[in-house]
């Protein structure tokens, strides 16, 4: 099946945005080199994948689209390898990014003084928002062809427009998982704020640390909202305003905390080879293997307990192409 093909299946929408990708791949490719002959600083610690990253996704994208045989495996693979690109380039940078941008915000209001540089990274985080954004998109295109192909629902993904089956019990578990696993960084975080020296191999590292302190009191703020919203997750009220506030806070939350504990655990398992090094001088090993295993679990189940949430709560499918064959489907939704 060619690409003309394939466009012709998709929703008006999904098919603009597939006919545009080469040239947001371009422009996503030069964006990228800009922020990076300018020098925009790098913040994230953790290990990120090289800015021309994105100049080879661009051109698996590019050859995806313009292969004769998109639906061919070879041109799945390249669109796949691309999207895969595009997000490992730019998840991993995000959390800090973000971190750092509500430290200074925070700092700014409280007037505290940081233990660390809280220069907000607006271009790094323009790049990297911008990235992901793209890699989303072409997620998406990846995902509704497929429902096209599979004769389902391109909005939803379903067969009939019917509630999907809830996964009550999946839910709760996860759900109570992402109120409990915190608990642990929540209580460091707490004890440093208030003058506590647990965890610390210098006993005074933290000695002029209060909860104004960018990174102590805002972190542990933060991770209460996170909590909190697990908790009422669990309730899983249905109205818009509070579905749509507790769905971006799980995204948004999950997001931070997924790549970090991911980076985290791959750095403990370095460290159990004796390959890596995780002694900073500053905090003990246990507090580094608690903090960063609660992130990994954290992350993971208020992940899964939002997806859970969202698909519990979601209403009949407004679409009326349920039942549709996969050879209508390319007459509707134009």
């Amino acid at each position: 099946m060619g690409y003309s093909q394939v466009a012709g299946m998709l929703p008006r929408i999904e098919r603009r945005i597939l006919d545009r990708m080469p040239a947001v791949l371009v422009f996503t490719v030069a964006a990228d080199a800009a922020v990076h002959v300018v020098g925009a600083p790098e913040v994230s610690e953790m290990p990120v994948l090289p800015w021309w990253t994105t100049l080879i996704a661009a051109v698996l994208g590019i050859a995806a689209v313009t292969l004769s045989g998109w639906a061919h495996r070879a041109s799945s693979t390249l669109w796949a390898a691309a999207v895969a690109l595009l997000v490992l380039s730019s998840l991993p940078r995000l959390p800090h990014d973000l971190f750092v941008v509500i430290s200074a915000t925070i700092a700014a209001v409280t007037g505290g003084d940081a233990l660390f540089e809280v220069s907000p990274p607006w271009l790094a985080l323009s790049r990297n928002v911008l990235v992901l954004g793209v890699g989303v998109l072409a997620f998406r295109v990846a995902v509704v062809a497929r429902r096209r192909f599979r004769g389902v629902c391109s909005w939803c993904g379903r067969a009939d427009a019917g509630p999907p089956p809830a996964r009550l019990r999946l839910l709760r578990v996860t759900g109570v998982v992402a109120i409990v696993a915190p608990l642990p960084y929540l209580w460091l975080k707490l004890s440093w704020s208030t003058g506590s020296s647990v965890g610390l191999a210098d006993p005074d590292y933290f000695s002029s640390v209060t909860l104004t302190t960018p990174g102590f009191g805002d972190s542990v703020a933060l991770g209460v909202l996170g909590v909190v919203a697990a908790a009422i997750m669990l309730a899983r009220p249905r109205h818009w305003i509070p579905r749509s506030a507790l769905v971006i806070i799980g995204i948004v939350a999950s997001t931070m905390l997924l790549p970090i504990g991911t980076a985290g655990a791959v750095m403990l398992g370095g460290a159990a080879l004796g390959v890596v090094d995780v002694d900073s001088g500053i905090l003990r090993a246990w507090v580094f293997t608690l903090v960063y295993v609660s992130f990994l679990a954290w992350g993971a189940a208020l992940a899964i307990a939002t997806w859970q949430y969202w698909s519990a709560t979601r209403a009949r499918c407004p679409s009326e192409h349920h039942g549709a064959t996969s050879a209508s489907l390319s007459s509707v939704c134009r």
